[in-house]
């Protein structure tokens, strides 16, 4: 079941947060297996961020697995805007200075993100898929990812490219200035225990970029 189908009922009847403390737990379990350089990605919803248990859940979470803060990752996206509060900054804020990263996802599905880039402690900003799958085909596109790389690179901040599904989707965010890129090129969702695997096949296709 896809997450746009199963996420919005969990938001609707609050399960949310008793899945998301679940998840934060897992990831943080699986990832304290792994080699020290790689870092999990989790992301949070607004539901989550309103809640008083946040930080608490996630210290949990990281004194259990014993966890480097420095890799965990939590993403955020753009609908946070409409519903931000000084409480949710004071969370971020907070949980920045825990030692983890904080990403914003999918960066201009929706309007209004540039004045917010200042307001929150982000590392990494996520650019959505709709441009870098038009970046090989249409210079517009190509140049609004240029452009979104050299901001979050102005603003101390990493760029992402999401959604990569062919080799020239690749090649035109690395043209771009992405720093990092994910999507399908590499691998469809995975158990854990593949992880290896997959990271190996990964590298030879970064190097087809290199």
């Amino acid at each position: 079941m896809s997450p746009e189908d199963f996420l919005p009922i969990a938001e609707r009847s609050g399960a949310i947060l008793d899945i998301g403390r679940w998840v934060f737990n897992q990831a943080c379990m699986d990832a304290a297996q792994w080699s020290g350089d790689i870092r999990v990605c989790v992301n949070v919803s607004p539901l989550q961020l309103e809640s008083a248990d946040l930080v608490s859940d996630v210290k949990k979470a990281l004194a259990t697995s014993k966890l480097d803060p420095a890799r965990l990752q939590i993403e955020i996206g753009e609908p946070l805007f409409d519903r931000r509060t000084a409480g949710t900054i004071e969370k971020l804020q907070e949980l920045h200075k825990l030692g983890l990263n904080i990403a914003l996802d999918d960066f201009g599905k929706t309007s209004g993100s540039l004045g917010n880039l200042r307001a929150f402690p982000f590392d990494e900003v996520k650019i959505e898929r709709s441009l870098i799958k038009d970046a090989p085909m249409h210079e517009d596109s190509a140049a609004i990812v240029q452009a979104v790389a050299l901001l979050a690179q102005a603003l101390s901040m990493r760029s992402l490219a999401e959604g990569v599904g062919t080799v020239e989707e690749l090649d035109a965010a690395v043209r771009a200035g992405c720093k990092k890129v994910q999507g399908f090129y590499f691998t469809h969702a995975v158990p854990a225990s593949e992880l290896g695997h997959v990271l190996s096949e990964c590298q030879q296709k970064l190097a087809v970029a290199a």
